[in-house]
């Protein structure tokens, strides 16, 4: 019985560990998420990984940090943020719902909550405007997504929407008369330090569905020219799944590196074959000696050649039994 039990344990976990590994995270800005509202993309094809604020001082000095805020950030946070960027790092804040005033309020910017829109020059729906950002020299065309809008105080402008556009501030669809309207700056920089700030009052222009839509891909690419691009962790929410699955995924990765990138991974693997090989003769011996059925059918065979007067129908009844409680011994 306890043989059944440890197999099933083992059947159950190794199911679990399957369904971790094979279905990715659906969480927003998720660096595992391949839907439309993750990031997969941008760590497969350019590198991007994570980083807390606890390690956050031991970036590179090529480092670009981008902030996709889900929760407000409190003083701390924006205490170790403001040191990454005086000591020379760049700082992209991705943000529509102004969950990063706090750091940019003081800073002399603030981000709206308002939906832009824009009837005119937009992407399917006037949800989806069409704006221009000018950026090391180059404008790009972007598309936005349910975006939000800049108020600038000290902060240089580096994009605005269209003459058409207007905060839907009741979010009817329709411009009202007491709605404002016309070009609204919607992505800011400054210089702090040694480091710089920039601001986009959108956080899905990079997103998988978003990042081949007009000029986005190649505003990401001039952004992290020349730069290692990381994606800030802490700011962003994660589900009970994607944490567990994230756990586990770098259990994996750390039991890997020591069994073949550490100085003990010989005793590892030595050791690791010996468990393997104990289990496997424990499981032989306990399931691989059983008659199979030919094996019991050329015993009822012989057995009945040798003892004709013998019922057939009680010979098949017993003789699983007898053998089968033979072979285990």
């Amino acid at each position: 019985m306890r043989v059944y039990v440890s197999l099933s344990m083992l059947i159950i976990v190794l199911c679990l560990a399957s369904i971790l590994v094979a279905i990715p995270s659906v969480d927003d800005f998720s660096l595992h998420n391949p839907l439309w509202n993750g990031l997969s993309r941008l760590r497969e094809e350019y590198g991007f990984e994570y980083v807390s604020l606890s390690s956050i001082d031991l970036l590179p000095e090529n480092a670009v940090l981008f902030i996709f805020p889900s929760k407000p950030i409190d003083g701390l946070q924006a205490e170790a943020l403001m040191r990454f960027i005086n000591g020379g790092g760049v700082a992209v804040f991705l943000d529509e719902y102004g969950y990063s005033n706090p750091i940019l309020n003081p800073l002399g910017l603030n981000i709206t909550s308002s939906l832009l829109r824009d009837p005119l020059y937009k992407w399917r729906s006037s949800g989806l405007p069409y704006v221009w950002v000018e950026f090391n020299g180059k404008t790009f065309k972007i598309c936005l997504n349910y975006a939000s809008t800049i108020q600038l105080g000290g902060f240089r402008a580096l994009g605005f929407s269209s003459y058409f556009s207007f905060l839907d501030e009741d979010l009817d669809g329709m411009h009202d008369a007491s709605e404002p309207s016309g070009r609204m700056c919607i992505a800011a920089s400054k210089t702090f330090g040694r480091g710089v700030v920039i601001v986009f009052s959108d956080s899905s222009i990079f997103l998988n569905s978003m990042l081949s839509i007009a000029d986005n891909r190649a505003l990401l690419e001039e952004l992290c020219r020349s730069r290692k691009p990381y994606v800030l962790k802490d700011l962003v929410y994660f589900g009970i799944y994607t944490m567990l699955r994230e756990s586990f995924i770098s259990a994996l990765y750390t039991l890997y590196s020591l069994m073949f990138n550490s100085s003990i991974s010989y005793p590892i693997i030595f050791l690791t074959v010996l468990a393997v090989f104990s289990a496997s003769g424990r499981l032989y011996s306990r399931f691989g000696r059983r008659l199979k059925p030919m094996d019991l059918r050329v015993r009822l065979y012989s057995t009945a050649r040798l003892h004709p007067g013998w019922s057939r129908e009680v010979l098949e009844e017993i003789l699983p039994e007898v053998f089968e409680g033979e072979g285990g011994r």
